[in-house]
């Protein structure tokens, strides 16, 4: 699976009725005007967006049409994985429930309703994937590659409004870190595509420097940072581009730098980096990890998100700016537990290859509050859907064929269940 064979397709079962057909059909649709969409934020953050409302109706007719054939198609390979999460989604509520009681604060709710949604998308992705097969993932990645290059040309052509007087810029999204944060979510996605031969590398290529352009944009030093490190896993991992990609620096470099210091993006990042460590943003403090050597207490059952004016004497009373610390702070160690367990289920059914695509993301988020972002769960599942056809293509290797005797009896292992 490492660049050397084809993923197999796997077989799904008989061909389903007519109404079957066309339920999956339109769910199909709308999870294809979802990509497109989710990337355009239409009001302000933590209200849904168009993208949000397709999705909620993927899911729903996805549900509507199971209960009324009284059966729902879900790979039985993401079960394990799935479970740790609603269990994390579970404890959200509980714990949040909870604060809200004792804080008399019921706009605490708001923050595990994130959670809820975006396990909804999760499992309506893999629900559509048990229906729809392997063309389903191909189709998601190129949809994808198609909005990261198609929002890199805009700029191009249309000046579009930006945080701090224009400098950072946001296209559609509400904050420049979304965008950033967007873009190398987008390049992972296309990352694990092309290590699973979903898409070609002229599509991966294209996608990443869109990707990083888009981030460079944003001024996400995060961002820009991630996407240069899944550059390098990608020439690291194809030894076969280092040549050609050293050649193309040397003999190119000069003149292409010389043409890009004109460009007042490049100036701006050269600027951004130079100011690296010296903004109080840069520190554990300014990130709020202080908060979590200040307030021990809380790592036992975990503080919940929201009312941060209970930490308003440790950074100003905002919340903690990295999805690691928030969840460590917030969740406690049940919600960090389950959390993990699925990352690391997720994570143990695809390749190694596929395994260092979730460095970037990590260290982001270790920076960024990214944890309710769709966009990182559209990840995840991306990622377990291909778990998921790997762990079918070996079950379907392992099954006895016709005729052939084995030497102990062995347990026949259902592809999906129904």
């Amino acid at each position: 699976m490492n660049g050397t064979a084809r993923m197999p397709m796997p077989a799904f079962a008989p061909p389903p009725g007519r109404s079957r057909v066309a339920a999956e059909g339109i769910a199909a649709g709308l999870w294809w005007l979802f990509l497109l969409f989710s990337p355009i934020a239409v009001f302000r953050s933590g209200m849904p967006q168009p993208g949000d409302w397709i999705a909620a109706l993927v899911v729903a007719l996805l549900v509507t049409s199971g209960l009324l054939r009284r059966s729902l198609r879900f790979p039985v390979a993401a079960l394990g994985p799935v479970r740790p999460l609603v269990l994390f989604v579970a404890y959200t509520f509980f714990i949040t429930t909870a604060w809200a009681v004792w804080l008399g604060r019921v706009d605490l709710l708001i923050f595990p309703t994130f959670y809820l949604f975006n396990l909804c998308v999760l499992a309506g992705g893999l629900i559509l994937l048990a229906e729809r097969g392997p063309a389903f993932l191909r189709t998601t990645a190129w949809l994808i590659a198609v909005s990261v290059w198609v929002q890199a040309l805009i700029p191009l052509f249309i000046s579009l409004p930006g945080h701090h007087g224009g400098v950072r810029a946001t296209l559609f999204f509400n904050n420049p870190n979304q965008l950033g944060y967007y873009a190398m979510l987008a390049g992972c996605i296309c990352a694990v595509a092309y290590n699973n031969r979903l898409i070609t590398l002229r599509v991966l290529l294209l996608t990443l420097v869109s990707a990083g352009w888009l981030a460079m944009l944003s001024l996400s030093k995060a961002a820009m940072l991630a996407i240069a490190a899944l550059i390098v896993f990608q020439v690291v991992r194809r030894p076969a581009l280092l040549v050609p990609s050293l050649a193309a620096v040397m003999l190119g470099g000069p003149v292409v730098g010389a043409r890009l210091m004109e460009v007042p993006q490049i100036e701006r990042t050269i600027t951004r980096f130079a100011s690296m460590g010296k903004q109080d943003d840069d520190s554990l403090a300014g990130r709020g990890y202080d908060r979590i050597a200040q307030k021990p207490e809380y790592l036992v059952m975990g503080a919940a998100e929201g009312a941060y004016d209970r930490f308003e004497a440790m950074s100003e009373g905002s919340e903690l700016h990295s999805a690691l610390g928030s969840l460590v702070f917030c969740y406690g160690i049940i919600g960090t537990l389950s959390l993990s367990l699925f990352v690391l289920r997720t994570f143990r059914l695809v390749s190694i290859s596929d395994m260092l695509v979730l460095v970037p993301v990590v260290f982001y988020n270790a920076t960024h509050q990214g944890l309710r972002f769709t966009h990182l769960w559209i990840f995840f599942f991306f990622v377990l859907g291909v778990g998921t056809l790997r762990a079918q293509a070996a079950a379907a290797a392992q099954a006895p064929r016709p005729g052939a005797r084995l030497a102990r009896p062995r347990m026949a292992v259902p592809a999906y269940r129904y």
